[in-house]
């Protein structure tokens, strides 16, 4: 049922009691209150926020978690490249004359730690395209082969 809201709807005047089944009802109704409370703020009276819940009643509200590796293939192919991107990286630094050996030893640990994930993330892989665990294996044999040489000092 649609109703018509072409007209304001009537506020009683003080001390005019509002005589509707539904004030019967519920009791004190909305228009009470709000009445009550203008009453308190002419009047000069300190009101209190209606319904307002204390404060160490509110608490953190957890999202759901969701697994996003739904798709082992998926992580395998872009932890590779990552991994990839990294050596690239590297390689760059190698052949920049201003970089030193000291700046690219954290990016040295970071690849060692990506190929060493990505190694584990094979070895409990039994079911995936064997092409791709033969490319990320040679790319995570290729960045221990560059970490192997660089704490040999061949770059010395």
């Amino acid at each position: 049922m649609i109703h018509s809201v072409n007209s304001p709807p009537m506020i009683p005047a003080k001390g005019v009691e509002k005589n509707n089944q539904d004030n019967q009802t519920t009791g004190q109704g909305f228009q009470q209150i709000l009445n009550d409370t203008v009453e308190k703020k002419t009047a000069g009276q300190d009101t209190q926020p209606i319904m307002q819940p204390p404060v160490s009643t509110l608490q953190e509200i957890f999202a759901p978690s969701f697994d996003l590796e739904s798709d082992p293939l998926t992580t395998i192919q872009g932890m590779t490249d990552e991994l990839l991107e990294m050596l690239e990286l590297y390689t760059n630094g190698l052949g920049n004359d201003k970089n030193t050996l000291r700046n690219l030893a954290p990016m040295l640990d970071r690849i060692k730690g990506n190929a060493d994930a990505l190694v584990e993330k094979i070895g409990n892989m039994e079911d995936a395209d064997p092409d791709l665990k033969e490319i990320a294996t040679q790319s995570a044999m290729l960045a221990n082969t560059e970490y192997l040489k660089f704490q040999r000092g061949d770059y010395i």
